[in-house]
């Protein structure tokens, strides 16, 4: 009976380590399998997962999910040290139905990454040839990420024999499905939208059509929710944010102090701080999320005098003209860098991420205007 108890007090301690790390945003059925991808999304930061597995089943079938159903994370750094908001694409094959090689990124700077699952330079059991894994198929479907216990499943069907079976968080589309459809967890607005031992189709969406390969999901009548999730997940956490401002006696030098904004792994380089100044006092805008800035550019009403490219250097110093006035100041933490696949804009949830409500706020001390005498 001991033996039974530690048994099972060692599985819920592994759920409570890996539950819901990672979950499976979304996954393309094909026609053709060559066309068919998954799509991950990291949902805590500093993550883990080597080792990690990720897999395919028919949820009519029989059997739990095992190797040859799956590939591996393999066991390089390369997996180590992932950050909260990654969008992980996985394409099941190595090349599309018109017979070209998918594009690699392997670039984890921006918080996107696009590899195919026979990558054998980042995933074990993916052999290039014979055997393919990720064997999606259109009627009944499940895509489980495991770790020794399941993490996260997503699936679609409505025999849910081996749905039934995987441990939560779980989700599935109760419906049965069909060529070149999209089954994604939509709305998706926070976290517990992805797990729900109810089988429905109110957590989940399948289409034909408004594919969100590597972007949030949506659908008719909600396009926004997701978004808003995976925004809140990519832009970096800063805890009480506070900005002290010295001045030297000539007024022309401002020295900025502030506490460092969260970065569970800053050796990367990823964090950073976005700083800004105003004459007025009024910042009529935020930097937008997907956006990178150049220095000397304007955001509204305020200017950008530096972009400092780590979270832990906790002060900066302003040289300017002597004015009468005071400057006002804001200091933003960021996330990621420019989008490396699309370029800069391309969208909110992609490339940069700002903490726009949270931020690091002060003003200079005013200089005392010089009286003027007149002689009369």
């Amino acid at each position: 009976m001991k033996k039974t108890l530690t048994f099972i007090a060692f599985l819920t301690w592994l759920q409570l380590a890996h539950a819901q790390n990672m979950v499976v945003s979304s996954y393309y059925v094909a026609a053709d399998k060559r066309d068919s991808w998954i799509e991950l999304l990291v949902t805590s930061d500093n993550l883990d997962i080597r080792e990690w597995l990720v897999g395919d089943y028919d949820v009519n079938g029989g059997g739990h999910l095992s190797n040859y159903a799956s590939i591996k994370f393999k066991s390089i750094n390369f997996w180590n040290h992932l950050r909260r908001g990654t969008i992980i694409l996985i394409y099941c094959r190595s090349t599309n139905s018109s017979n070209v090689p998918y594009s690699i990124d392997t670039s984890k700077a921006d918080g996107f990454i696009s590899v195919h699952a026979q990558f054998s330079a980042v995933f074990d059991d993916c052999p290039a040839n014979s055997d393919p894994k990720l064997d999606l198929q259109s009627l009944a479907e499940m895509i489980t990420i495991k770790y020794d216990i399941p993490i996260h499943s997503l699936g679609h069907g409505t025999n849910h024999s081996n749905w039934l079976m995987v441990a939560n968080p779980k989700v599935i589309n109760n419906q049965a499905g069909s060529s070149n459809k999209l089954i994604q967890v939509c709305p998706g607005a926070t976290l517990a939208g992805y797990d729900n031992i109810i089988e429905d189709t109110v957590k989940t969406n399948m289409t034909s059509t408004g594919l969100s390969l590597g972007l949030p999901n949506f659908r008719s009548g909600n396009l926004g929710s997701n978004q808003a999730f995976w925004n809140q997940l990519r832009e970096p956490t800063w805890t009480t944010p506070t900005l002290t401002i010295s001045t030297n006696t000539t007024h022309t030098v401002d020295t900025l102090r502030w506490n460092v904004s969260l970065d569970p792994y800053s050796t990367d380089l990823t964090q950073g701080y976005l700083i800004l100044k105003s004459n007025t006092g009024i910042f009529s805008s935020s930097p937008v999320d997907g956006t990178t800035y150049t220095t000397g550019t304007s955001i509204g009403s305020a200017t950008i005098i530096a972009t400092l490219t780590t979270s832990q250097l906790s002060s900066f110093v302003h040289s300017h003209a002597a004015e009468c006035g005071k400057i006002y100041y804001r200091v933003y933490a960021y996330r990621y860098s420019q989008d490396e696949t699309n370029g800069n804009s391309y969208h909110e949830t992609r490339g940069r991420a700002y903490n726009q409500t949270s931020f690091a706020q002060g003003n200079s001390t005013a200089q005392n205007p010089i009286p003027i005498l007149y002689h009369y």
